[in-house]
């Protein structure tokens, strides 16, 4: 029971882990509009647009997010 509840806690960390933004590396990509997939988000896909948060960077990217996979 002990290792079941480790796992389970590990899988919550992972999920809420931030993202390093890959062009700055000293900020973390941040979700700042979420909005349905143009053409499968009648199936619950999402298009999240992530920003890092470091001012000097400003980096912008668009992920594809399902969240039936978390």
């Amino acid at each position: 029971m002990r290792r079941r509840i480790e796992a389970l806690e590990g899988k919550s960390q992972r999920a809420h882990a931030a993202t390093a933004c890959p062009l700055c590396e000293s900020g973390t990509l941040k979700v700042k509009k979420v909005s349905p997939h143009p053409h499968f988000g009648e199936m619950g896909l999402q298009i999240r647009e992530m920003r890092c948060n470091n001012p000097d960077c400003g980096h912008t990217e668009e992920r594809e997010f399902d969240p039936s996979r978390r």
